[in-house]
Order: C-alpha cells, then sequence, then structure tokens
C-alpha cells in the first residue's frame, strides 16, 4: 500500500549510505523500506496508544493480532486494548462540530493528539485508524493535516484509487504520532491486508518496495509464503538503533539475524 511520511522538524544530514551492504536483492529491498531524505531512521521510543474511529464492521482481532506480532519484536508493550469509537452512533453532525487537536506530550508519553467529538466526548492517542465513509474520511483527512501533506495520497484515496495509506510525524526522528486511513467498502481480505502492512510500516519501515520477493510492503494483497517482515522490524528495533541513526546500521543488524 503506498505511504507518507511527514517530519515534523528538519533532520541533520547524514552520511550517504555504503554500497558495501546493497550488492542483493533483498538487501536493496530493505534500503527501499527503510531509506528517509536525511538517510536516517525514524522509530517509536514509547509504546504507541492505537484507537480506531469506524463506521460499520472493524475487524478488531486482526488489528489486535498484528499489534501482538509488531511488539513481539519491537518490544515496546504496545497495549491490545483497543480504544474505539463507532461514528455512526454519535448523534449529530460531525461536521463542523468535530476537532483534532495536536499537543506536545510531557514525560515518557507518545500521546499528542485528542479528538473531540460534537457530543463533548474525547479520544487520544497515538495512532488513529479510520475506516469510515469517503465524506467522514475526508473530514478527518483535513483536521489530521494529511489532505494538506499527503495531497496526492489524499485525492487518489477518496477518488478509490489507493485502498489505504498512513500519515505520520515526527520529533528528532522520534514517531509521535500517525493516522491510518483504509477505505469502508474493501473486501475482508483487503481491510486485513491494510491493517496488516499500514500499521506494521508506522513503526518506521516507511515506504514500498515494489515488486519485493521478501517483504510484505509492495502494493500487493496477496501474502507472502514466508515474508521478512519479522527480521526487518527486529534488526530496526536492536538496542543499539536510536531514532537517527544510519540506515546501514540497521542493515548489518539485519544480515546478523539468523
Amino acid at each position: 500500500m503506498r505511504v507518507f511520511f511527514l517530519c515534523a522538524f528538519a533532520f541533520p544530514a547524514s552520511q550517504f549510505p555504503s554500497q558495501a551492504l546493497s550488492q542483493d536483492d533483498e538487501l536493496n529491498d530493505v534500503r527501499k523500506i527503510l531509506t528517509t531524505e536525511a538517510g536516517s531512521v525514524r522509530k517509536w521510543l514509547s509504546p504507541p496508544e492505537i484507537a480506531v474511529l469506524h463506521a460499520g464492521e472493524f475487524d478488531f482481532a486482526h488489528l489486535r493480532k498484528t499489534i501482538e506480532f509488531i511488539d513481539s519484536l519491537v518490544g515496546l508493550g504496545i497495549d491490545t486494548n483497543l480504544r474505539q469509537r463507532n461514528l455512526s452512533s454519535v448523534e449529530g453532525s460531525l461536521f463542523g462540530e468535530t476537532r483534532l487537536e495536536y499537543r506536545r506530550s510531557r514525560g515518557d508519553k507518545s500521546t499528542i493528539a485528542r479528538v473531540l467529538f460534537p457530543d463533548g466526548e474525547t479520544m487520544s492517542a497515538s495512532i488513529f485508524v479510520y475506516k469510515l465513509d469517503i465524506a467522514s474520511s475526508s473530514l478527518f483527512l483535513v483536521l489530521s493535516r494529511a489532505a494538506k501533506g499527503a495531497w496526492s495520497l489524499s485525492r487518489q484515496f477518496v477518488e478509490g484509487e489507493t485502498p489505504c495509506f498512513f500519515y505520520a510525524m515526527s520529533l528528532r526522528n522520534e514517531i509521535r504520532i500517525a493516522h491510518i486511513f483504509i477505505r469502508y467498502d474493501l473486501s475482508g481480505e483487503e481491510e486485513r491486508a491494510c491493517i496488516y502492512e499500514e500499521l506494521v510500516q508506522t513503526m518506521g519501515l516507511l515506504h514500498d518496495a515494489p515488486g519485493s520477493a521478501y517483504f510484505t510492503f509492495d502494493n500487493m494483497v496477496a501474502p507472502k509464503y514466508d515474508p521478512l517482515d519479522w527480521k526487518l522490524l527486529a534488526a530496526m528495533y536492536a538496542d543499539n538503533i536510536v531514532p537517527g541513526a544510519d540506515v546501514d546500521m540497521v542493515l548489518r543488524n539485519y544480515v546478523e539475524i539468523e
């Protein structure tokens, strides 16, 4: 699935990645997935809090399974007790009344976004997952700034060309907030593929490797026989990798994992 990543602040330039670790297709795919404009790594340091805004059915079981898979490799202690709200039950119009605020977190907490609903209820999270009709999705695209920061993907999403995408922000290479948009009219298989791919990529695997024989992140719904996504997450969340580290450090970890 397509991905867009927004940096909240400028990042220092890093040395261009060496060619020593980029000789075969597998490592070339790793480099494509990880490399940002500055050639440095972006990742979470605190466990993200996840909330779902939906209308109708949503595959919470698959979302929890994906969280468990991620946390078994990144070790952040991500809570599977998800916050959720079915917006079909909200009285009154969402339009003109709903707000989304960004606020700088304090201490070790990474929650910096809060939705205020027309009925006075609020919901805070680090990662918001939306599965709504096009009109409501468009509202949150605007409120979350995704419509501005990821204009091309937002347009493709609303027009039905892109089934899902994510938009994320970071501070000094630490990922702090993300929004995942999933079309409301997908098949069950497509929804599960979107949940998995977009949530895994919000961990810092920021780009696709189209046509990859090794990783899920290739714009294809069909699953791989034995994807190496787990190995890449483990390499990125090793103790020696800090936000802003050079991508080659992750590649070195990757080749050492059996």
